[in-house]
């Protein structure tokens, strides 16, 4: 892989952090009660990528603000119960982004995770430092795989799209660069089959240090 970008945007989960066991656990919890047979892992993965209440969607069906609320209220307080037990970031993801950050790179964050636990679980993992700044779904109005977030993140940066790589695990992250006009790669360890992607990636990661030229 030969690229060299003026900024990186990173997803987190699945991408810098192992968290599928931690949400796919929360999401057996809260919504597989509502679900003939239990919630499936392959149905957890699959919606990955977007922000909370639109999974809990996705996952159960359309349900009352209120009852929404309340479940998601139910599941963030569990995953912030056992987080602890599960969270770890990823191999090669600290030694490349120290590396990146070296070479005086603007590394962001484009999570559809809330900034709450966005910022803490890169603090427990020892990532945030390398952050610049953190694109969460308090920053837009519209989310992944909408491509603002993205654009926010250029904002953030001082640059173009054309000026940035784009590096997730679910389609939506690649659906999301791809239509902001960025350079998108799809890190080898995601779950989704990039051969069934409405947006294909421009890059196939093997490791975060492969971002280092």
């Amino acid at each position: 892989m030969h690229c060299d970008y003026h900024a990186y945007f990173f997803d987190l989960d699945g991408t810098l952090l192992d968290t599928n066991e931690l949400i796919y656990l929360c999401f057996v919890r809260s919504c597989g009660r509502f679900v003939t047979g239990g919630i499936s892992r392959e149905q957890v993965s699959a919606n990955t990528g977007i922000p909370l209440r639109e999974q809990i969607v996705m996952n159960i069906g359309p349900r009352p603000e209120q009852e929404l609320e309340a479940i998601m209220k139910e599941h963030m307080t569990y995953q912030l119960e056992i987080y602890p037990r599960y969270l770890t970031a990823l191999p090669t993801v600290r030694n490349g982004l120290a590396k990146l950050k070296d070479r005086g790179k603007h590394c962001l964050i484009v999570t559809s995770r809330r900034r709450h636990t966005c910022e803490l679980y890169l603090q427990e993992t020892g990532l945030l430092p390398f952050f610049t700044h953190l694109v969460t779904p308090e920053s837009t109005t519209r989310h992944k795989p909408h491509p603002e977030p993205v654009l926010k993140a250029c904002e953030l940066a001082r640059c173009t799209p054309q000026d940035t790589l784009f590096i997730g695990d679910p389609e939506y992250d690649i659906e999301c660069g791809c239509r902001a006009g960025s350079a998108t790669a799809l890190v080898a360890w995601s779950k989704q089959n990039p051969s069934t992607f409405s947006y294909k990636p421009s890059f196939l990661l093997q490791s975060i240090d492969d971002l280092i030229p």
